[in-house]
């Protein structure tokens, strides 16, 4: 039986924007890769993401979807944008190519 490796984040990334210099943080979701020895490898990413703008206090926390068998859930997240703590009521969610934000 094949069974997939966990991998795990470590740490934050910090990004730079040159053109506004605002400053985002983010701690990348947690990572599955499938088929090592035998088949295509690919890797899924799941759980928890969240992008924080130290600039301007903005939040994105966003969660991906585990991908089941035969791709079901594949490229899908669901999240909320908060503005300095305050939710702004924004749902973000992919499924299949297209992003669509809603109030919540």
């Amino acid at each position: 039986m094949r069974r997939p490796l966990p991998a795990a984040p470590a740490g934050r990334t910090r990004i730079t924007l040159n053109a506004s210099g605002e400053v985002y943080t983010l701690v990348p979701p947690n990572a599955m890769v499938h088929n090592i020895v035998i088949g295509r490898t690919w890797v899924d990413a799941y759980g928890p993401m969240t992008i924080h703008c130290v600039t301007t206090g903005a939040k994105c926390t966003l969660d991906f979807k585990p991908c089941g068998w035969f791709g079901y859930g594949r490229y899908e997240f669901e999240g909320f944008v908060y503005d300095k703590g305050e939710p702004r009521g924004e749902r973000v969610r992919r499924a299949g190519s297209r992003f669509r934000g809603r109030a919540a």
